[in-house]
């Protein structure tokens, strides 16, 4: 998965640090070996509870991340297992409070269909339907994984909080 990192000013970073509602995040620094060259590099992010770290994300979920908080602005969404590429032309998303201590996500997606690797699906599977529902299956699974991801550091970087107390403000 190759992704744009969120565009995080200082000001972002203060503003969700101090925000009850959505905990702050930062871009992650990590060492890549390159044979025997090690590069720095920044890949994924660092999530917070407060002021103290508790937890990081891979490329991959900070993809997921950027499309739950809407702010996703392009990438590439590889499908490995399927041998499906996309270009991410668009993504939005919208989070509904449907009761006390519940919420629905809904991520819509324009796609590009980049390639569609020889070992991949079979000739009956490359229908426009099944790609787009293999799509979707993929970025639902990957979405689940990462909401339970920051469930288990209590972390809430998507901001379930903000529209909770939109909806709740007592």
């Amino acid at each position: 998965i190759l992704s744009t990192l969120p565009d995080i000013t200082l000001n972002d970073f203060l503003f969700d640090l101090q925000e009850k509602g959505r905990s702050a995040i930062l871009p992650r620094a990590v060492i890549r070996n390159m044979g025997e060259e090690k590069i720095d590099a920044v890949g994924g992010l660092v999530l917070f509870r407060g002021f103290e770290p508790c937890g990081e994300l891979d490329e991959e979920s900070t993809l997921f991340l950027m499309m739950a908080r809407d702010i996703c602005s392009g990438g590439t969404l590889e499908i490995v297992h399927r041998g499906l590429t996309f270009e991410i032309i668009k993504s939005t998303a919208d989070i509904r409070i449907t009761g006390e201590k519940k919420a629905e996500i809904q991520i819509d997606l324009e796609l590009l269909l980049t390639r569609v690797l020889q070992d991949g699906p079979d000739e009956d599977d490359k229908s426009q339907k099944q790609i787009e529902e293999a799509a979707a299956e993929y970025v639902e699974d990957s979405v689940c994984t990462l909401l339970d991801t920051l469930q288990g550091v209590r972390c809430d970087a998507v901001g379930f909080g903000l529209d909770f107390r939109q909806a709740y403000p007592d």
